[in-house]
């Protein structure tokens, strides 16, 4: 992993989950190596059996979460900040991640332009 070779640490932890499948870090750390290789679903699903495994594993909650947001999944990201935002109610990054998802799950979020007010129509001449 201090190499930043993503593959070959994910092969190591999975060889090592072979042998030692219930230890939690080992789940957050294949998680991390799927996470750098945007294989967020697979991410995601390693840092649940982290957290299943270790309910104090707040680190792996938080990428769980984060997870989730890259696959679009609001209303399950959400709700996995929010869980973990229980037991860590100081956190900054929970806090920020909470605040990005509310408004999606809600259906309050608009585009980009809306937030610079660039929500009206445009019309073009012909020359």
């Amino acid at each position: 992993m201090r190499a930043g070779d993503w593959t070959a640490a994910q092969k190591a932890c999975e060889a090592e989950l072979m042998r030692h499948p219930t230890i939690a870090k080992t789940h957050g750390l294949l998680g991390m190596c799927l996470y750098r290789q945007e294989k967020w679903a697979e991410a995601g699903e390693a840092f649940r059996r982290a957290t299943a495994l270790d309910h104090h594993f707040w680190e792996a909650g938080v990428k769980h979460a984060q997870c989730l947001t890259k696959l679009g999944k609001f209303d399950e990201a959400l709700k996995v900040a929010e869980e973990w935002h229980h037991l860590r109610p100081n956190d900054t990054a929970l806090a920020g991640l909470i605040d990005f998802l509310r408004p999606r799950v809600r259906g309050e979020y608009q585009r980009w332009e809306a937030t610079v007010g660039l929500n009206h129509t445009v019309h073009f001449t012909h020359e």
